[in-house]
């Protein structure tokens, strides 16, 4: 009897053999380590609590390789601009009267994935960390919702968030392309070329299926009154229009019509101020 309880404890105790990953599992593993090594390392901070007030700082050994880290991920050597930074994101983590180490570092960590240039970068970089937080914050708040009030508000909000955030990422690209853009025709060619509005930039060389168009001067078309003058075909020449008043006087001067659009339109104004009461209601 007491053989058998001892060899049922030995196999109880034996322990569980080696997991062996997948083929799949390890060429994941392959790849996470590589990416690892060539990745940028994530600057932290910590927050500490003194004299009933929250104080952060570069969450390393040494105090001034941790602030070049940070600097790093900024794209900056600027420590006001750095300092700057800082202080509105630790606005946007605080939880009530206590900054919450873990937002802050999530946010950084954002920012760090963007890998910003320069400043312009990390501001864009920024706006993008604070404009996740309030998005996932509203969908949050729409999956709470306890009338159709409250989830129109929430929707409309979220959806608008989520398309400023599209907005951003294409302005980050922008900045980064010098506002160009890259044609690639038939063969392979690629032409890079500034976009403008209503299509790219367009060189009749560099599309060999265009065929250039030219102007050769007609003779004129007489018409059936043998005794009338010719009818001139029409060219390009610049002709003055009838009832032709002269050149254009333009906008008017001091133009209030520039108030009535884009940014100031009513709508702009409203998204303005639901952007500003969202950041301020999940601090």
């Amino acid at each position: 009897m007491e053989d058998a309880k001892k060899a049922s404890i030995g196999a109880r105790s034996k322990p569980n053999p080696p997991y062996e990953p997948t083929p799949q599992e390890r060429k994941a593993m392959e790849a996470h380590r590589a990416r690892k090594e060539t990745a940028t390392p994530a600057a932290k901070i910590k927050v500490v609590d003194k004299d009933g007030r929250s104080e952060f700082h570069p969450d390393h050994p040494d105090p001034l390789y941790g602030t070049v880290m940070l600097l790093k991920t900024l794209g900056t050597t600027n420590h006001e601009f750095l300092q700057g930074i800082f202080g509105q994101l630790a606005t946007l983590a605080t939880l009530g009267q206590k900054l919450d180490q873990d937002t802050l570092n999530f946010m950084l960590s954002i920012i760090n994935g963007i890998n910003p240039k320069d400043e312009t970068e990390a501001m864009i970089a920024t706006q993008m960390a604070a404009v996740h937080l309030a998005t996932l914050t509203l969908a949050r708040r729409l999956d709470c919702v306890e009338n159709l009030g409250q989830q129109d508000s929430a929707e409309r909000a979220f959806n608008r968030l989520a398309r400023t955030f599209t907005v951003q990422m294409e302005a980050l690209k922008r900045h980064r392309t010098g506002g160009q853009h890259v044609h690639v025709h038939s063969g392979g060619q690629a032409v890079v070329g500034v976009v403008e509005k209503g299509g790219g930039t367009h060189k009749l060389e560099d599309q060999p299926h265009a065929k250039q168009i030219t102007h050769a001067p007609q003779p004129p078309m007489w018409s059936s009154n043998k005794k009338g003058n010719p009818m001139q075909v029409a060219s390009d020449a610049e002709r003055p229009l009838p009832n032709d008043g002269g050149k254009s006087p333009g906008a008017p001067r001091r133009n209030r019509n520039a108030f009535k659009h884009g940014g100031y339109t009513a709508e702009a104004i409203r998204f303005r101020r639901e952007i500003a009461a969202l950041l301020h209601a999940i601090k």
